[in-house]
């Protein structure tokens, strides 16, 4: 289930700035049962992950995230 990024968030100041520069992206966060933790954004036609581990991104489509 993917949450909308409203600035509410406890504990996770980055997201209030995330919530002001970059409207209608959504987020979610979880590890995969063999990888390391991931963190994506997406929006209807674009998406970013972030591996905490390894700390790489990877992004696809028109809008930077």
């Amino acid at each position: 289930m993917s949450t909308a990024i409203t600035g509410d968030e406890h504990g996770e100041p980055y997201l209030t700035f995330v919530a002001l520069v970059l409207p209608g992206v959504a987020r979610l966060a979880f590890q995969p049962t063999d990888g390391a933790p991931e963190l994506w954004l997406f929006t209807a036609d674009s998406w970013a992950c972030r591996n905490l581990t390894a700390n790489t991104v990877e992004q696809h489509g028109p809008r930077r995230l």
